[in-house]
């Protein structure tokens, strides 16, 4: 029985010879059974058996080579001692902070967030002699340990959201040849925030009015995000799904002219596009326009006042004239024509008159034109006012009035609250005064020159019922100056 050293695994190949030769009628064949320690397989052809004993708890076994004279049934043994060679009992572990993985399974399944910084960590442990790692790959990267252990560390731009649904595979090697349990695999799921596209179609941004358009929303996400197509003024929404793609389908009319959002938002953040189109359509009136025909000013001031309109594009000619004489002003010094820009497709025209004289006051005519279908022809008449607005007029707003009777309710009865504060302080200031004057009487010295204490106050007024009578007193009461009597000191002899 010989072994073949030069092949990893273990082969053995067992030989024999027979002097008996052919008889007639049969084929002298041999039979072989490769016996170890108790355990017998058995091979008719071929002659050799690659041995990968994983149940045998000892690494030491004694095996025994038998061939068998199937004619004669006649065998022969020939023994030797080997040595087992044994690979890991369980395949290599995976792990990814505190969560380990083994084997090949659908349920092998890592969730990490878009620029995840840490490592991933593969260790085989076990077998005779001890197993070790080959390579553990992750997307693009790879380590390569002839240890028992090997680490791949994501740096924070490593991992991104094209390596979500990557496989992390870590492989084991063993001199046995019988390493069945050799891998480990380890799916990523990585969430990300939301990366929208924006799509026209047709792939324009200028229509006609009935134009039909399509407009393509998408976005990428993990988990899926939710979709939302508005406008980017408007206050509701166009439509809104939680998918990875919408649709939606204008017939332009001249209000379409406008921004369009497309924005996908999940639990990792929002993205959003913008895309601009506008829907050509001669100017006119806004809705929101308050239309007046006259213009009040004074001489001397000047007069403003706006107009709104929509339109696409903006206006390329904004014309004032007098009506009458047709006295072209849109060059002139005192006049102003402006045009301002508001929330697509709506704008205002600023009309100014400077130092207004007699002569302005006259009929007007505004013609204002971007060059799609015809102009829009606005008239005014400048009316002669002898003042100014009164300034309580002038206030732009009802809200600005309410705020006006606002401040003057609270000034009310903080005005009351100072004047009460003063009565009461004007007051004690009385009422001190009267009585130092009262206490400064309390004592009265007769003509006798004896000195006679006045009883107690019983209240507000003083009492002369006590007067010491072992001295006749007369006590004569003098003409009263105020509020109380005075006492004048004149004792008279008994």
């Amino acid at each position: 029985m010989t072994r073949d050293k030069s092949n990893p695994e273990q082969i053995y190949t067992c030989e024999a010879v027979s002097d008996l030769g052919r008889r007639m009628g049969s084929t002298l064949t041999a039979k072989f059974a490769f016996i170890v320690t108790d355990s017998v397989e058995v091979e008719s052809t071929p002659d050799t058996i690659n041995l990968c004993d994983n149940n045998n708890s000892n690494n030491q076994a004694q095996m025994t080579c038998r061939v068998t004279n199937t004619v004669l049934n006649t065998w022969q043994d020939k023994g030797t001692g080997i040595t087992f060679r044994k690979p890991p009992p369980a395949p290599p572990q995976m792990t990814v902070g505190s969560e380990s993985y083994q084997g090949v399974s659908p349920s092998n399944i890592v969730t990490l967030t878009e620029g995840y910084f840490g490592d991933v960590t593969c260790r085989v442990e076990g077998g005779y002699p001890a197993a070790h790692t080959t390579q553990l790959k992750c997307g693009q990267l790879v380590d390569t340990n002839a240890g028992h252990t090997a680490t791949l560390s994501f740096q924070a731009d490593q991992l991104t959201r094209e390596m979500n649904g990557a496989v992390c595979t870590c492989t084991s090697q063993h001199d046995s040849g019988c390493n069945s349990n050799k891998e480990t695999q380890l799916a990523l799921n990585v969430l990300y925030a939301p990366k929208v596209t924006f799509t026209l179609d047709p792939a324009q941004t200028t229509f006609s009015k009935g134009d039909n358009l399509e407009l393509k929303c998408s976005s990428q996400g993990n988990p899926a995000p939710t979709l939302t197509l508005t406008t980017k003024e408007a206050i509701e929404n166009l439509t809104n799904v939680q998918s990875t793609e919408l649709t939606h389908t204008l017939t332009l009319g001249c209000m379409d002219t406008g921004v369009y959002v497309c924005s996908g938002q999940n639990t990792h953040g929002t993205n959003r596009t913008e895309i601009s189109i506008g829907v050509r359509c001669p100017q006119q009136l806004s809705p929101m326009f308050n239309s007046k025909p006259q213009v009040d000013a004074v001489t001397g001031e000047n007069a403003k006042f706006d107009i709104q309109i929509y339109d696409f594009p903006e206006p390329s000619t904004l014309t004032l004239q007098k009506t009458e004489d047709v006295t072209n002003l849109t060059y002139s010094p005192r006049h102003t024509l402006k045009y301002t820009a508001g929330v697509a497709p709506f704008g205002v025209v600023n009309v100014t008159i400077s130092d207004v004289v007699e002569a302005d006051y006259t009929n007007y005519t505004l013609i204002i034109d971007n060059g799609v279908g015809s102009a829009l022809i606005y008239t005014f008449y400048l009316n002669k006012v002898n003042t100014s607005v009164p300034w309580m007029e002038s206030i732009a707003s009802k809200e600005d009035s309410f705020k006006i009777v606002a401040i003057v309710i609270g000034i009310i009865p903080l005005v009351i609250i100072a004047g009460l504060a003063i009565l009461i302080i004007f007051l004690l200031k009385k009422n001190r005064r009267l009585k130092e004057r009262i206490d400064s009487q309390y004592r009265v010295t007769l003509d006798t020159g004896v000195s006679a204490n006045l009883p107690d106050r019983l209240g507000q007024y003083e009492t002369m019922d006590e007067i010491p009578s072992t001295t006749p007193v007369l006590v004569e009461l003098q003409t009263r100056t105020g509020q109380y009597e005075t006492i004048q000191d004149k004792a008279t002899t008994s």
